[in-house]
């Protein structure tokens, strides 16, 4: 059985829509559980993982499918700082993502190919939000924004191609059309 009270977040369908990912964070919210659950009669199908803190559990992000749900990247502030993990739909961890005195703020996408992610960070500097380029196969990061002010941007469908709108504390607003290489 589950406890009484409980939180539900993070509900995801994975891309066959076969399963919903739920992560379960108990009352005190310092232990969650992320579970499978088999879509069409709501019986769990297998617990993934869980994580534990002494003050506090935060699952704000459900997981990034790759492969065709045979992999995910989830987001955790386990190390300290919000940061990426790769694991498989056995709750399997491949492996860290990405670390560092810096946080991952926003998890943008991936390319159709799956080679590569794109996150907002302040890697570069604690008030500063950059984009990156992460390389799935060896985990090098490159920064492909300016490296000065906030960006918000939208990539296109390839994911070589960006609007990228930022400022800086001279430059108001500034718009540009950039490719994943940084120019």
């Amino acid at each position: 059985g589950y406890a009484s009270e409980q939180y539900l977040t993070n509900l995801t369908f994975t891309p066959n829509d076969e399963n919903l990912y739920i992560a379960i964070v108990n009352r005190e919210q310092n232990n969650m559980t992320l579970k499978s659950f088999f879509t069409e009669s709501g019986k769990p199908d297998r617990t993934l993982f869980s994580e534990t803190s002494e003050k506090y559990v935060e699952p704000e992000h459900g997981p990034l499918f790759l492969d065709k749900g045979k992999k995910f990247i989830w987001q955790s502030e386990r190390s300290g700082a919000n940061h990426l993990y790769l694991y498989n739909n056995k709750g399997e961890l491949f492996k860290q993502l990405s670390s560092g005195n810096w946080m991952v703020t926003d998890l943008i996408g991936v390319d159709p190919k799956e080679n590569f992610v794109y996150f907002k960070a302040n890697k570069e500097n604690g008030i500063r939000q950059n984009i990156y380029q992460l390389n799935l196969k060896n985990s090098a990061i490159q920064l492909i924004s300016s490296s000065t002010g906030q960006h918000f941007v939208s990539f296109n469908q390839n994911f070589d191609l960006f609007i990228d709108n930022w400022s800086d504390l001279e430059n108001p607003r500034i718009i540009e059309i950039r490719d994943v290489k940084g120019k």
